[in-house]
C-alpha cells in the first residue's frame, strides 16, 4: 500500500472534521425544528437569529466544501498577465454594424 504524505492527511482529517460539522448543524437544525421555529418567529431582537444561523451555515458548509474540493486536487486556473491583456485586446476590437439600412430621401 503506497505512503500518504502528511499533508494529504492533514487534508484529508481536515475535511472530514468539516463534514462532520457539516453534518451536526444540520442535523441539529432539523431535529430540534419545533424549537427553531418557536424562537425564529418570535420578532423583536429573535429576528436575528435566521440572519446569523445562515451565516453560520454558510461558512462551515462552504468551508467544507472548499476543503473538499482541495483535497480532491479540484483548483482554480490562474491566469496570467499575457492571457489578461490579450483578453483586453479583443476587448477594444469593434465590428462595423454590417446590417442592412432603411435610408428615406
Amino acid at each position: 500500500m503506497p505512503q500518504v504524505k502528511s499533508t494529504q492527511k492533514k487534508k484529508l482529517l481536515k475535511t472530514v472534521l468539516l463534514a462532520a460539522a457539516t453534518v451536526g448543524i444540520y442535523t441539529a437544525l432539523f431535529a430540534n425544528a419545533s424549537t427553531v421555529t418557536t424562537f425564529y418567529t418570535k420578532g423583536g431582537l429573535y429576528a436575528a437569529l435566521p440572519v446569523l444561523t445562515a451565516f453560520a451555515f454558510s461558512i462551515i458548509h462552504g468551508s467544507f466544501a472548499s476543503q473538499c474540493l482541495e483535497t480532491l486536487g479540484i483548483t482554480a486556473s490562474h491566469s496570467t498577465q499575457k492571457s489578461v491583456a490579450a483578453n483586453k485586446q479583443k476587448q477594444k476590437v469593434t465590428q462595423k454594424d454590417q446590417r442592412p439600412r432603411l435610408h428615406a430621401n
